[in-house]
C-alpha cells in the first residue's frame, strides 16, 4: 500500500485538474513578463506603516488557523481579517498623507508584476498540498522554461520590419523584449528560484506539521511565502532595481534608465514583500479550500 506521501505525488490519478492548475500557472509567468517594466506610483511612506501591514496580516491569518480548529470557521477567518485589515489600512492613510506614522520613511512604489506573481505562488502552494512537491517543480520549472522562450522568441520578433502604420506599437513591444530582454529572462530566473524555496521550504513544514487543517495549512503556507518572497524581491533589487537606476549600464543594454534613488529601491523591496506577502496571507482560506476540494476528487 502507498504511504500518505507517495499518494500525493500520483498526480496522475488526477491528470485533468493537475493541467488546469499548471495553465493557470504558466499564464501566470507569461502574463508577467511585460508587467516587469511597470512602474506603479510612489508614495512616500514610513518603514513601520509597511512592516506593520505585514505583521498585522500574518497575524492575523495565523491566528485565524489556530481559532478554526476552536470556534466556527467563519468566524475565525473574519477575526484574522479585522485584524490584517487594521495593518492595511493604517498603511494605507499613511500613504496618502491623512495619517501620521513616525520613523524613518521610504518611497513605496511597486512594479506590475507584483499580482500575477501572487497567482503563481497560490498555485504553486496548492500542488505542493495536493500533489507533493516533485509536482510542484514539474510544474514551477516548465512555466519558468515556457516564459523564458517565449520572451526569446519575442526578442527574435524585434528585428523583423514593421509596416509605417504600426511603428508606435513596434516601439513599445521593442521597450519590454528588445533591450528590456535582460530584466524579462533575469526576473524569470528570479523567480523561480523565490519559487523554488517556496515549495521546498512548504514541503518542510508539512513533512514537519502534517495535519489537513488550516491551522497547519496556514503556517507553512505563509511562512513558505515569505522565505520565496524575500528571496525572489532581494534578488530583484540587486540584479535588476539597482542596475537600471546606474545610466551606464542601461546605456550598454539600450535601456532606459529607471532613476530610481535609495529611497524609492528601498520603498519598492518593502513594499513589494509586505503587499505580496499580504495578499497571499488573506487568500489562504481560499488557496485552503481549493486544495481540500482538489484533494476531495481525488478521493472521489
Amino acid at each position: 500500500m502507498k504511504s500518505k506521501i507517495q499518494k500525493e505525488e500520483s498526480w496522475g490519478k488526477a491528470p485533468g485538474l493537475f493541467a488546469v492548475l499548471m495553465a493557470i500557472n504558466v499564464a501566470s509567468y507569461a502574463l508577467c513578463v511585460p508587467m516587469m517594466v511597470k512602474i506603479l506610483e510612489a508614495k512616500e511612506t514610513s518603514i513601520f506603516s509597511i512592516l506593520g501591514m505585514l505583521i498585522f496580516t500574518v497575524c492575523g491569518m495565523l491566528l485565524a488557523g489556530k481559532l478554526s480548529a476552536k470556534v466556527n470557521k467563519v468566524v475565525a477567518y473574519a477575526c484574522g481579517a479585522l485584524l490584517s485589515a487594521a495593518g492595511i489600512v493604517l498603511c494605507a492613510l499613511d500613504a496618502v498623507d491623512v495619517l501620521y506614522i513616525p520613523g524613518p520613511t521610504v518611497m513605496a512604489t511597486a512594479t506590475g508584476d507584483s499580482l500575477f506573481f501572487i497567482a503563481t505562488y497560490i498555485v504553486s502552494d496548492v500542488f505542493s498540498e495536493v500533489f507533493g512537491y516533485k509536482a510542484s517543480r514539474l510544474s514551477g520549472n516548465t512555466s519558468a522554461i515556457f516564459a523564458i522562450v517565449a520572451a526569446l522568441l519575442a526578442k527574435g520578433l524585434t528585428v523583423v520590419p514593421v509596416p509605417e502604420y504600426a511603428e508606435a506599437n513596434e516601439s513599445a513591444f521593442d521597450f519590454i523584449y528588445g533591450g528590456g530582454i535582460y530584466v524579462t529572462v533575469v526576473g524569470i530566473l528570479i523567480y523561480a528560484v523565490g519559487d523554488f524555496l517556496n515549495d521546498k521550504l512548504f514541503a518542510y513544514i508539512k513533512k514537519r506539521k502534517p495535519g489537513d487543517g488550516y491551522a497547519n495549512y496556514s503556517l507553512r503556507s505563509i511562512g513558505s511565502s515569505i522565505l520565496g518572497k524575500t528571496a525572489d524581491l532581494g534578488l530583484f533589487t540587486v540584479l535588476v532595481m539597482i542596475p537600471f537606476s546606474i545610466p551606464s549600464f542601461c546605456e550598454a543594454i539600450g535601456m532606459d534608465c529607471w532613476g530610481m534613488d535609495s529611497r524609492s529601491i528601498a520603498g519598492n523591496f518593502l513594499l513589494g514583500i509586505a503587499f505580496q506577502i499580504t495578499v497571499e496571507a488573506l487568500m489562504s482560506p481560499v488557496s485552503y479550500k481549493i486544495a481540500s476540494k482538489v484533494k476531495r476528487c481525488i478521493e472521489a
